[in-house]
């Protein structure tokens, strides 16, 4: 494989949520430029320095 498709969504809330988790129990919450730095995937890379670091 040489190329893989991602889907990025995005959703706007009228106020903060409490998040419950039930996959992944060794989360850890980063700021957006550390996530983007660790992460392993250039398109999830991407998609926090597009809608998060950059967003206008």
């Amino acid at each position: 494989m040489t190329r893989n498709t991602e889907s990025w969504f995005c959703l706007a809330l009228p106020h903060e949520r409490q998040i419950v988790f039930t996959e992944h129990l060794a989360y850890k919450w980063l700021d957006a430029p550390a996530a983007a730095a660790l992460t392993k995937s250039w398109s999830n890379r991407q998609a926090i320095e597009q809608f998060v670091i950059n967003a206008a």
